[in-house]
C-alpha cells in the first residue's frame, strides 16, 4: 500500500476515513493515508495473517507458463 499510495492519495485517505473512522487531514492527506496503512497492518498482525510477501514462505523462483 505504501508503494502505490502516491498514485491516488485521496483514495487511500478515503479508505482510512471510512474503515478506521479517522478524520482526514486535508492539508496533508498523506498523513491520513499513512495512519490508515499502519492501522491496517496492526489489524493484519492481530488476525495473524501475513503482512509482507516474505511472510508467505513462497520460493524465490517464479514460473511463468508460456
Amino acid at each position: 500500500m505504501k508503494y502505490v499510495m502516491h498514485h491516488d492519495v485521496m483514495r487511500f485517505a478515503q479508505f482510512t476515513v471510512r474503515v478506521w473512522v479517522n478524520k482526514i487531514d486535508f492539508q496533508r492527506p498523506e498523513n491520513t493515508t499513512l495512519q490508515g496503512i499502519a492501522r491496517f497492518k496492526q489489524f493484519r498482525v492481530y488476525l495473524g495473517t501475513p503482512v509482507r510477501f516474505s511472510e508467505l514462505d513462497i520460493g524465490k523462483k517464479i514460473y511463468f507458463p508460456l
